[in-house]
């Protein structure tokens, strides 16, 4: 893994990554306001995220 991101291909693929998705999740969760997320596991902050991007998806509709 850290050889990837070391790599020229690896440093392309995470500008791009960094450029498209950071911005929208900090969108995501800036709009529902789930940061810090109030529940612990995996399963539990997935759901909490998943009915975010639901509703968000809800809203842009």
């Amino acid at each position: 893994m850290i050889e990837s991101y070391g790599s020229s291909v690896g440093q392309a693929i995470y500008s791009l990554i960094s450029t498209s998705i950071e911005p929208l999740i900090e969108h995501i969760k800036s709009a529902f306001r789930i940061d810090p997320v109030h529940v612990r596991g995996y399963g539990k902050v997935c759901a909490i995220v998943l009915l975010s991007v639901l509703l968000y998806q809800l809203l842009i509709l």
